[in-house]
């Protein structure tokens, strides 16, 4: 069964080039890996059919992460709680772009409220 704010398999590819290929987190290598799509804002904050949580699912709320970083976001493996690491733990969001980086944590953040 799918979660209620899956990622799309386009929305998935466009997040894997925009990373270069790397892993958010450890900045590794995803070619070849076992890689994993994850929701930076938890998807267990949004309410199917609120439009405004049609957000959750948008290219700007994923990344994408190595099977191991993928575990220790989640406290190794409690998937269930959601996220447990704000955008900053993501350095390689975009690559090694820097500057690109810190503005998706500015705009990320503007959701935690």
């Amino acid at each position: 069964m799918k979660q209620k704010f899956y990622f799309t398999d386009t929305v998935k590819r466009s997040v894997f080039f925009r990373q270069w290929n790397l892993c958010a987190h450890c900045g590794k290598s995803l070619v070849n890996e076992w890689d994993n799509a994850h929701h930076v804002l938890p998807n267990q904050t949004g309410s199917a059919g609120n439009e405004a949580d049609e957000w959750l699912r948008s290219e700007e709320n994923c990344v994408m992460l190595c099977d191991a970083c993928h575990g220790r976001v989640h406290e190794n493996g409690n998937f269930r709680t959601g996220a447990t690491a704000l955008p900053e733990y993501f350095p390689y969001s975009h690559g090694r772009q820097t500057l690109l980086h810190h503005s998706w944590v500015n705009r990320i953040k503007k959701h935690f409220v």
